[in-house]
């Protein structure tokens, strides 16, 4: 196609994204753990594009040993016994997003652990193929991964 050129520098740019994401969890002692959700109420299990991508970020998709398959519900009773660290939402930016008053992502419960936890929410232009803006995501998640394992800082700006 003769993009060449052009296909290199998207790998570079994408390798250090992803080589300066990396370095943020250098040393980190655990990953914190998170929980996959769709507006169907739908998570991702083991053998799916999103568990990878989840991993590479560097948190635990708690959705990994859940379930019979690789897409599955979320099991509300599961998560208020294990609740994740934080959420990754995918697809909340579409308009197809309503889908009907039975959806569980509708639940009061799931609701009210999106509001308290922190979510990294994902484009579904990110997400909905593997190809390089995937590095968007991964670094959202990361993000959020960071928050969590980082120590605060105090209102002087100094390290607690």
């Amino acid at each position: 196609m003769g993009k060449a050129d052009r296909a290199r520098l998207l790998v570079e740019r994408m390798d250090r994204r992803y080589d300066a994401m990396k370095e943020t969890m250098r040393g980190a002692a655990s990953r914190p753990t998170a929980l996959y959700i769709t507006p169907s109420g739908t998570t991702s299990g083991k053998g799916t594009f999103i568990h990878d991508v989840m991993r590479e970020a560097g948190v635990e998709n708690i959705s990994g040993d859940l379930g019979s398959s690789p897409w599955h519900p979320v099991n509300l009773e599961a998560l208020a016994l294990h609740p994740p660290d934080m959420i990754v939402a995918g697809f909340y930016d579409l308009r197809s997003r309503r889908l009907d008053n039975w959806s569980l992502s509708r639940h009061q419960f799931l609701q009210r652990t999106m509001a308290e936890k922190p979510v990294a929410y994902i484009p579904s232009r990110q997400i909905a193929c593997a190809a390089w803006f995937v590095i968007d995501a991964v670094e959202e998640i990361a993000s959020i991964r960071h928050q969590l394992v980082s120590p605060r800082a105090s209102v002087n700006g100094d390290e607690e």
